[in-house]
């Protein structure tokens, strides 16, 4: 699932003046050189009480709050508002500065706190209006308990303010106190709901793949961009629903039946979002996207491109590698004879950890107070969003329903065109303030579709320039602009889904929850005490006319327009399958030939989910069971997919250079894990990384590739031979290497997988140069990167391959989200923490995840394991990623990190007795 959540990156340009005071202060903050003793005291003055008694204002009862060894809060109290306004004032305690940098981010207000280089950020997110969607929600769609919760969470969180000063909050305070004037404001529901949205952009679907499509037309034909997009794999990685379908009469999903009808289009047409289909021509990469579809608006998505890669990455790259797993194993197969329950959601590394661990509890559940829950939830949020109470455990993952279109727009000065005539753009404006400069105000246009995200770009003012499209199309004049429909720009009950689950004791209940968590959309898993097993997909899914989201659609015609919302009763669910098990892991939620809507045409392929799948019955057969820490030997499977399909072949290649050879002989007898200290794993990860960037690295337009990767290749729209007329162009790559393709993800996998049958395909030819020769073959070019692969490694780990290992390129670190990523050397000092040397990989169940174009450092990470031992809730276990504290400088900063590093999990406690034998603080709220 769900989420890096922080804030982006901390900009260096023009602000020279304001870091050399942030180095100043956190320097005296961390007692160096002079006034230590005044860094000490202000170190320790935001941290937090958990002793002791404090008066809460508001509280009807006194609640305690009990704190375990890391620092993990227990609240007890007699009321569910005393429990909510309890947990404010903790999370507050441990997680303020986050908090307030959250929800800057989603009012589009970060130049207030970081200055005018957030500027484009926040009128990007202001364009998106995330802050807006969510006020609608807390005034005309939540319900009267759920915003009474909100309430009581947001007196707890002022209360915990109220007469402190923001140094004493949190030691970054100090910081921007002298960098600007910079002052706290008060806490609302509204910043608690539009977290919301974070969550669902960085979980938004296929955005950016209907963005990539696109801009490889410039360099690719269509029957090329196919390849690169293979269909899902069916027959080998099995969807998460294996059976049922819809039944014609009742419009339900039966998970009984035989076998519905259906082709996943769920469209009227068969359109790919134009007037026509992309026909363009090309070849080796040279090739023009010159058909009568919308083969690529390559100036007005370029430009979105950039500007998204400014939008801070809340919850990790998104693209095919980010995602999560979970799965639940019936009590016929488990060595307790209860459900087990295990979930690791993969998201961006990030200081502190995106969840904060607690438990809420009455002290007696009744129908007045009737919550008893723990697990993991955000700071900022009140309840728990994953985890379990004394009756149900759920899990969730990310479902990766395509809920955005991007759409081309025929605008004039007048308004927007929809079928011969020219609406109104509806029209706001917004003025952001900036830190030591100016106001700005701007203009935000939005058609029927959406907000005109074309006009937070420099490079979208000439929108659609290059854009082919159908002979239905209007006059592009200047150029189509791009608007954005997402239905997260829609009210929407998610707030009330986390509180119905909360407190759900079965599964009815915990389904009429998920009927109301409709953004983001997410594989929920389900297990209960009586020993059911059950899993449903909710959420907000469009209908389309027209078009299946995979490129943009032509706004100009109304047959393209959504026609409504998938019915939840449509969505597939399964309760206790024969088979005894559950897995979600991104993978495809049903076969699309047998269900009649289109969820969407770009699923993660199944690489994780069959290992676990696999893992399972492997564990099963003959009567074997699954013990709870067989659930987390699992979560840490680092098996390479890949590995299995091209290591055989690099063993074959006859290499005659020793140097190269004496790498080849690590993958001998290599068993496909990628530990940390592995050489064959480092290896063979960078013989890919080399693979992939000579096979369809090289042949990318720079829009897609990384900033640094620079090619001398034929410019785009050249045609004949080179020549004095053609020459070659020096081109750099454009993109951020967290986000560049080739990811190396498992859809690349799917790509080669009949690659690799064949010993001749265009994809294996590449151009010689001064030290190697052109390559026409699938050895010649294997044997290419092999060899490229052991000079970039006798660069980066040394000349002897004994010394090599996978965890010395795979590194995590872990940054504060703001002053921790863009400022000086001593401030990362100060506020990091790492490098950790890492196993597991890309599509490995362990899912330390790296992009094949830009490098080996770990960019997303299981950001939590958790496994629920179902009925006996004391023996369930689990991790954080850092710990629970945003304090840098408190011992529970990154307390997790080192055993969370050695796959090692935690007891959790549960019951009370549990809670009080692990209790080492407590702290009592008194009226």
């Amino acid at each position: 699932m769900p989420s890096n959540t922080t804030a982006p990156p901390v900009k260096k340009k023009g602000r020279r003046a304001r870091l050399i005071l942030l180095v100043l202060v956190l320097a005296l903050v961390a007692g160096a050189g002079y006034g230590g003793y005044w860094g000490v005291s202000t170190v320790r003055a935001s941290f937090p009480q958990t002793t002791g008694e404090i008066r809460l204002d508001g509280l009807s009862g006194e609640a305690e709050v009990k704190r375990d060894a890391n620092g993990v809060p227990q609240i007890y109290a007699d009321t569910e508002t005393d429990l909510f306004r309890a947990q404010g004032y903790v999370q507050a305690q441990d997680r303020f500065y986050e908090m307030d940098v959250r929800r800057h981010v989603t009012a589009g207000r970060l130049s207030e706190m970081f200055g005018e280089d957030q500027v484009e950020t926040d009128s990007f997110l202001r364009t998106l209006g995330w802050r807006r969607v969510a006020q609608q929600e807390y005034d005309k769609v939540l319900s009267a308990e759920t915003k009474k919760y909100l309430q009581a969470y947001a007196e707890g969180v002022n209360a915990y303010l109220k007469d402190r000063a923001p140094k004493d909050v949190s030691v970054e305070y100090a910081a921007l106190a002298l960098a600007n004037d910079y002052t706290i404001e008060p806490w609302t529901p509204v910043d608690s709901v539009s977290w919301l949205k974070a969550m669902a952009w960085d979980l938004r679907g296929n955005m950016q793949d209907e963005i990539d499509r696109s801009l490889m037309t410039s360099r690719l034909s269509a029957s090329q961009i196919k390849q690169l997009y293979p269909e899902y794999p069916y027959k080998l990685h099995q969807p998460i629903v294996s059976g049922g379908g819809v039944d014609e009469e009742s419009g339900k999903f039966d998970p009984k039946a035989e076998g519905g009808s259906g082709n996943g289009t769920g469209t009227d047409g068969t359109g790919d979002g134009t007037d026509g289909t992309g026909n363009g021509t090309g070849g080796n990469g040279n090739g023009n996207g010159n058909g009568d579809g919308t083969g690529g608006p390559q100036a007005q998505l370029s430009g979105l491109s950039d500007v998204l890669d400014t939008i801070p990455a809340l919850l990790g790259p998104n693209g095919n590698g980010i995602g999560s797993n979970s799965w639940v194993v019936a009590g016929k197969y488990t060595t307790s004879g209860k459900p087990l329950l295990a979930n690791d959601p993969h998201l961006a590394p990030q200081l502190p950890s995106l969840w904060y661990q607690m438990g809420l509890h009455c002290r007696s559940v009744s129908a007045t107070c009737r919550y008893d829950v723990a697990g993991y939830t955000f700071s900022g949020m009140p309840g728990v969003i994953i985890g379990h109470n004394d009756r149900i455990a759920w899990g969730l993952t990310n479902l990766g329903a395509d809920v955005t279109d991007l759409y081309l727009e025929r605008i004039g000065p007048d308004g927007y065109v929809v079928d011969g005539r020219t609406k109104p753009f509806t029209v706001r404006e917004e003025v952001i303030k900036v830190a030591g400069g100016n106001d700005r105000k701007i203009t935000v246009r939005s058609t029927e579709h959406g907000p005109l995200v074309s006009d937070r770009s420099t490079e979208l003012e000439k929108v659609g320039q290059k854009a082919p499209v159908g002979n239905a199309a209007p006059d592009r004049g200047t150029g189509y602009g791009v608007s954005l429909q997402w239905t997260a720009l829609q009210p929407g009950k998610s707030m009330d889904a986390i509180f119905a689950l909360d407190r759900a004791k079965d599964f009815d209940q915990f389904r009429a929850a998920a009927r109301n968590f409709e953004v983001p959309s997410q594989n929920l898993i389900y297990a209960d005490t009586e020993g059911h097993i059950g899993y449903q997909s909710p959420g907000r899914i469009p209908q389309r006319g027209k078009g299946d989201g995979t490129l943009p659609a032509p706004g100009w015609d109304s047959s393209y327009r959504w026609k409504g919302y998938i019915p939840f009763e449509k969505l597939p669910y399964e309760y206790d399958p024969e088979r005894g098990y559950i897995v979600t892991a991104n993978q495809a939620v049903v076969d699309e030939k047998s269900y009649p809507d289109l969820l969407t045409k770009d699923w993660g392929y199944g690489s994780r989910s069959q290992r676990i799948n696999d893992l399972i019955e492997s564990k099963t057969k003959d009567g074997g069971k699954i013990s709870p820490d067989d659930m987390r030997t699992m979560q840490t499977d680092n098996r390479s997919e890949i590995a299995t399909l091209l290591n055989p072949l690099l063993l074959k290649i006859d290499v005659s250079d020793p140097y190269v050879r004496e790498a080849q002989k690590l993958l001998e007898g290599w068993d496909y894990t990628q530990e940390p200290d592995s050489a064959a794993a480092a290896y063979f990860n960078a013989v890919w990384r080399n693979v992939l960037k000579l096979a369809f690295g090289n042949k990318l337009p720079k829009e897609l590739r990384a900033e640094g990767d620079c090619l001398n290749v034929r410019p785009a729209d050249a045609t004949g031979p080179v020549d004095e007329q053609n020459k070659l162009v020096r081109e750099c790559g454009q993109r951020d290497p967290d986000s560049a393709q080739p990811d190396g993800g498992d859809r690349w996998y799917e790509v080669v997988r009949p690659l690799l049958k064949q010993e001749k395909s265009e994809w294996w030819t590449t151009p010689g140069n001064r030290l190697d020769a052109a390559t026409e073959t699938r050895d010649q070019l294997l044997a290419r990167a092999m060899k490229d692969a052991r000079w970039e490694l006798t660069a980066k780990l040394g000349k002897d391959v004994s010394s090599w290992s996978w965890g010395r390129l795979h590194q995590l670190n872990l940054e504060n989200q703001t002053l921790g990523t863009g400022g000086p050397g001593v401030v990362k000092r100060l506020l990091n923490r790492g490098p950790w040397n890492l196993g597991g990989g890309e599509a490995a169940v362990d899912a330390t995840g790296w992009n094949a174009a830009g490098g080996y450092e770990v960019i997303w990470v299981p950001s939590m394991r958790m496994v629920v031992n179902v009925g006996d809730w004391d023996k369930s276990r689990w991790i954080n990623l850092t710990g629970a504290s945003g304090h840098a400088f408190s011992s529970h900063y990154t307390d997790q990190t080192d055993a969370w590093a050695k796959g090692e999990l935690y007891d959790w406690s549960f019951g009370e007795a549990a809670v009080d034998a692990s209790t080492k603080d407590t702290l009592l709220l008194k009226p």
